[in-house]
């Protein structure tokens, strides 16, 4: 199994004091879920028609693709997410999905107000 999978169960997103707080130790299944909304991911569909769709989500939010899109790819288990080709430590590895989770939060927003 690959290590970035191991983890995909500790991470969740909460809503305090108007800023997205992420909570390690808890499912990644709601971030997963979010992040199919925000990507129009639905199930049954195709690695590359997914990476299609996020590609084109960063886009339109004006995220940088390649520090980015791998790790996006990755948390919504995609073959070939380039991940594995990058060479550093799985907790490094996690901290970029986590960092990569915020910026599409934080540009969502800005798109998209929260409140």
């Amino acid at each position: 199994m690959n290590s970035g999978r191991l983890w995909q169960t500790k991470m969740r997103l909460f809503w305090k004091e108007g800023a997205f707080l992420i909570v390690e130790s808890v499912a990644y299944h709601p971030v997963i879920e979010i992040l199919k909304s925000n990507f129009d991911i639905h199930e049954g569909e195709g690695d590359q028609e997914i990476r299609e769709k996020v590609k084109k989500g960063l886009r339109l939010m004006g995220v940088d693709e390649t520090s980015t899109l791998p790790y996006i790819l990755e948390l919504l288990s995609a073959k070939d997410s380039g991940i594995d080709q990058i060479s550093m430590s799985p907790e490094a590895k996690k901290d970029r999905i986590i960092e990569a989770c915020k910026k599409i939060v934080f540009k969502g927003s800005e798109i998209r107000p929260l409140l």
